[in-house]
């Protein structure tokens, strides 16, 4: 898992972005502690540019910025902890 899962993810959203843009339905549902890797905040983003549908639920810190309109207005974001 510490070796192989950030790769797999990244793979998995890179196939959402390629079937959203065949005209496909894309979607991703993802549960996490805490979303603080820049690498994946940025994969998501273009996810979302790309007119992926995004629904992340964490519990802990999330530094992404969820429903900002050309960046990530296609992503939501539920806390399990409530705002800080």
């Amino acid at each position: 898992s510490p070796f192989n899962t950030r790769r797999r993810i990244m793979d998995l959203i890179n196939n959402e972005i390629e079937l959203q843009k065949k005209g496909k339905p894309g979607s991703i549902i993802l549960k996490l502690n805490n979303l603080v890797d820049t690498g994946m905040i940025n994969k998501l983003y273009e996810a979302s540019k790309a007119g992926v549908h995004i629904q992340l639920i964490i519990r802990g810190i999330c530094s992404l910025i969820p429903g900002v309109v050309g960046m990530s207005e296609n992503i939501k974001v539920i806390s399990v902890l409530g705002r800080y």
